[in-house]
């Protein structure tokens, strides 16, 4: 399944390579592609529990790594 998340506050490389870095090291995330604004997931997860922990883990990280959620979808 595939997610994209909109991320506030990335204006550089050196952004796109922390985001990246912090979706990746998530557990269940198989691929992330970022760039400047967004982020495409994709991940191997079997229910809706799953989805929802996944999703809060990667807000979690990356407000940590000072950028914002706006929307994931």
């Amino acid at each position: 399944m595939k997610k994209k998340i909109k991320i506030e506050g990335m204006t550089c490389q050196h952004c796109i390579n922390t985001v990246k870095a912090v979706i990746e090291s998530i557990e269940g995330v198989e691929l992330c592609k970022v760039k400047i604004g967004k982020a495409v997931i994709e991940t191997c997860l079997m229910g809706p529990e799953q989805f929802l922990e996944l999703e809060q883990s990667i807000v979690s990280g990356i407000n940590k790594a000072g950028y914002t959620v706006g929307s994931i979808k």
